[in-house]
């Protein structure tokens, strides 16, 4: 067996039988913890620095030792907080679903894991190409598919221009070249020739004249 399938197999197995131990609601809710954690500290550091300043002069340290007291205290409470419930689950007649669903979840956990290592190895790699003995592993094909699927994920940025020598995408056009058509259908457009031709008919003085000679006739 190929050294990458080890790996992979090893990585997804360790997730999931330490999700199944946990349980899906323990394994989100440890998730959801970090993640409030860190917007506790982040809120709340700019609050209390300034009593964190009465001990510690320095307003970069005071921030630092304030962010992470704060998240620390943040964390610990919301483990507790996961543990009791999770336990609560467990115990109940759910207890079983709980697991299968963590097995479950930790499966998917490690398919990303594994995912974003490719990413890192190719990003590692810049211009160049992996050795040839990297694609003898079974599981690589996998693992490049989850790759582009994080990929695809990630919103693009609508502000890149390409580069001189790539075409635009399908749908874009230039400004530029908008315009162009636009003036191109104005010039198409033909011109009243000028002339200095009178209109046909009498105009008003020629009118007034004849209807004075007429006049003096009666």
């Amino acid at each position: 067996m190929h050294w990458i399938d080890i790996l992979v197999i090893g990585t997804l197995a360790i997730s999931g039988l330490f999700a199944f131990a946990r349980g899906f609601v323990h394994e989100v809710l440890s998730i959801a913890g970090w993640v409030g954690a860190f917007f506790a500290a982040a809120h709340g550091a700019p609050v209390v620095q300034h009593f964190a300043m009465q001990f510690i002069e320095d307003p970069g340290l005071a921030y630092i030792v304030t962010w992470i007291g704060l998240f620390l205290g943040a964390l610990i409470i919301l483990s507790l907080v996961t543990r009791r419930i999770s336990t609560g689950v467990k115990e109940s007649a759910l207890g079983a679903l709980d697991r299968v669903l963590g097995f479950i979840f930790g499966l998917l956990r490690g398919a990303i894991v594994v995912s974003l290592a490719w990413i890192a190895y190719e990003w590692y790699l810049g211009d160049e190409k992996p050795p040839k003995s990297v694609f003898e592993a079974r599981s690589l094909p996998y693992v490049i598919q989850g790759a582009d699927t994080l990929r695809a994920l990630v919103p693009e940025d609508k502000n890149h221009k390409p580069s001189p020598g790539q075409p635009p995408k399908t749908g874009e056009k230039p400004q530029s070249d908008g315009q162009s058509l636009f003036d191109k259908a104005i010039n198409a457009v033909p011109k009243m020739p000028a002339t200095d031709e009178k209109p046909d008919g009498y105009d008003n003085k020629e009118r007034s004249e004849m209807d004075r000679l007429f006049e003096t006739s009666q």
